[in-house]
């Protein structure tokens, strides 16, 4: 199961904060620059939207989306260790992201795995809204 790359996915808790336009960073797991083919490019404009329902990658069971679609553009891109992240690294992210060990929690129950089986590399996704 894979998001279109074309589309940031966030969870139904974090819809009011998208709309307001106060979240302007995420973190994902891995490498997520060209020419990886789940990569983002600094000038794309994607598409945020809200999952319903989490998918499972384990299960290969997909997210159930709402109607919620807001356009961004990707205005930087920084791939880094999660042990090399700086506190500034997580202005802008998500309100229980806020340091290198939520950031470990956060990923693990993405992934819905333990995070050193996704690997110490993240990829930090700026945007603005457009």
């Amino acid at each position: 199961m894979n998001l279109h790359h074309a589309e940031l996915a966030f969870r139904r808790q974090y819809q009011d904060l998208l709309l307001a336009g106060r979240i302007t960073a995420v973190f994902r797991p891995g490498i997520r620059i060209p020419p990886k083919r789940d990569a983002y490019a600094v000038g794309d404009v994607v598409t945020a939207r809200v999952m319903e329902r989490c998918g499972c990658h384990r299960l290969g069971l997909p997210p159930v989306f709402n109607d919620v679609r807001i356009p961004v553009q990707i205005t930087r891109l920084e791939v880094m260790t999660i042990d090399g992240l700086r506190d500034e690294d997580f202005e802008g992210s998500l309100p229980d992201v806020r340091d290198k060990e939520t950031l470990r929690e956060h990923l693990a129950d993405l992934s819905d795995q333990p995070v050193a089986c996704v690997g110490s590399a993240v990829t930090r996704i700026q945007f603005r809204y457009i």
